[in-house]
């Protein structure tokens, strides 16, 4: 294993819609020099809808992740839609 689960709540705010949910993010690889994570975040709506993201995420090059912090970008995955 390369480490635990980073994870937290998250919030949303619209005109028409708020949410909140959670996030997780494993890590899953280092190739090249760069951090991949298997993602997961799930947010419910007020209109009753929930969101759920699965996929990976990167974190580019180390200098991005390490100094400047810049948070990882999606590489791949799908949302899926409850209602």
């Amino acid at each position: 294993s390369l480490g635990d689960p980073n994870r937290g709540r998250c919030t949303f705010s619209s005109d028409t819609l708020t949410g909140s949910g959670s996030w997780a993010e494993k890590p899953a690889r280092i190739r090249k020099g760069q951090f991949t994570w298997s993602a997961r975040w799930r947010l419910r709506l007020s209109d009753g809808t929930v969101l759920a993201f699965r996929g990976d995420t990167s974190t580019g090059a180390p200098d991005d992740f390490m100094e400047v912090r810049r948070p990882p970008s999606i590489n791949d995955g799908e949302v899926l839609v409850e209602e």
